[in-house]
């Protein structure tokens, strides 16, 4: 009696919600990304803009 055995290996990808907002938002320009952030800002009032000054070399406040 011969046995034998059959044996698969399968990947699958799964993609996240968040991954796809994630790779959305870093797909965006500039002037697309300021106007995605003003129209959060605007339906959540939990969020705020914070001004202040950075160093254009560093990026230090």
């Amino acid at each position: 009696m011969e046995m034998s055995h059959d044996f698969t290996q399968e990947m699958t990808v799964r993609v996240s919600p968040s991954l796809i907002e994630a790779n959305h938002i870093l797909s965006l320009s500039l002037a697309e990304l300021r106007q995605t952030i003003s129209g959060e800002i605007h339906q959540n009032p939990a969020l705020e803009v914070l001004d202040f000054e950075t160093c254009r070399a560093c990026a230090a406040r």
